[in-house]
């Protein structure tokens, strides 16, 4: 996408929690910490390097025996967070993997993959065929 040369209808909404695919056989209690892997699959949090702690896992869930996304997983942050939604590039396009990761900008209006030259700022809540939510 172009970038914007004049204003731009920006689709927000308030969130407290987001919502991932449980990871391959995995188990997440209600009340625990929840994360999610490299893969942006939901994971309980545990000491390895890698994952992105998200908050309080609402209720348990077991993807015990399940392929990753079988299943659901609410995780509360603790507080109201505005996201944004912009236009993914359809060049290096950004994926459930990347939900928690800071994004590069393509232009005003577009997030991408790309870091080749590009600033980033941001995390990426939710990655959808609308397009990313962002939040600042």
């Amino acid at each position: 996408m172009a970038a914007a040369t004049k204003n731009r209808p920006t689709s927000s909404k308030v969130v407290d929690y987001i919502v991932l695919g449980a990871a391959a056989n995995a188990v997440l209690y209600g009340g625990t910490i929840g994360a999610s892997n490299a893969s942006g699959y939901g994971v309980p949090a545990t000491s390895a390097t890698g994952l992105k702690i998200w908050g309080k896992v609402r209720k348990t869930v077991d993807n015990t025996g399940g392929s990753a996304g079988a299943k659901k997983v609410v995780i509360d942050f603790g507080h109201e967070v505005e996201v944004y939604l912009y236009a993914n590039d359809t060049g290096t396009a950004l994926t459930i993997a990347d939900i928690g990761t800071s994004p590069y900008w393509l232009d005003n209006q577009t997030v991408t993959g790309d870091d080749t030259g590009r600033s980033q700022g941001g995390t990426v809540w939710d990655v959808t065929s609308e397009g990313v939510w962002v939040f600042f």
